[in-house]
This record gives structure tokens, C-alpha cells and sequence, in this order.
């Protein structure tokens, strides 16, 4: 590996690479002249800073959810309690009623297994 000062891609004529500034400080009132060109082109706020307007949406946002939250909370409560007094008619299907007496029990024969090949 080579060292910075043995990079070639370094023009001699630009001198000695760390004889130059590593860090450089804008101007004093660089910020303020940026934000009053902006506010002076409409694209931000006189009055409002970006921290506010943004807090605003914020607390638009989560109430918003909040409130989808409970909705669906209620929304499930209801449909419950409306499916609780009632038989489903697949579930009553399924497990059969209190006058099914009878079961069909299938079982794997000799026979079975020639006829499918296995």
C-alpha cells in the first residue's frame, strides 16, 4: 500500500497536500441569509418552524390511528358477541348433532392396497 504523499494523482504544481485546511467555516450569517431567501420565495413558513409543523402532523397522524384502533376493537367485540348466540350451521355440520348415533369407521385392507397398486 502506498502512503498519501506517495500518491502520484496528486499534481506537483498544487503543492503540499497537507499544508492545505482540512476543515473550512461558512461564512457567519450564511444560515440566515439562506433562510430569509427561502421564506422571501414562499417556500417556507414566516411564522412557523419546521419542528412545529411537523409535531402538528404528528399528533394528526396517531390520533388517527388511535381511533382506527378502537374502531376495531368495537368492531370485533360486536361481531363476537352476535356470533355467540348462534350455531353456525358448518360447525353443527361437522360435529354432528345430539341424535347422530352412528360413525363410519374406514380401515386399510390387503384388498386395497392390491387394487390401487401399492
Amino acid at each position: 500500500m502506498s502512503h498519501e504523499s506517495e500518491n502520484s494523482g496528486w499534481p506537483a504544481e498544487a503543492g503540499d497536500r497537507r499544508a492545505l485546511a482540512t476543515e473550512m467555516e461558512p461564512p457567519a450569517d450564511l444560515e440566515n441569509r439562506v433562510v430569509e431567501t427561502l421564506r422571501n420565495r414562499g417556500l417556507i413558513g414566516a411564522n412557523l418552524s419546521p419542528v412545529s409543523r411537523h409535531v402538528g402532523w404528528r399528533a394528526m397522524r396517531a390520533s388517527l390511528a388511535a381511533a382506527a384502533c378502537v374502531a376495531l376493537v368495537a368492531i370485533g367485540i360486536f361481531i363476537g358477541r352476535n356470533l355467540q348466540d348462534r350455531e353456525l350451521p358448518l360447525a353443527a355440520a361437522l360435529t354432528g348433532g345430539e341424535t347422530d348415533l352412528y360413525a363410519l369407521l374406514l380401515y386399510e385392507t390387503d384388498g386395497l392396497r392390491q387394487s390401487y397398486g401399492c
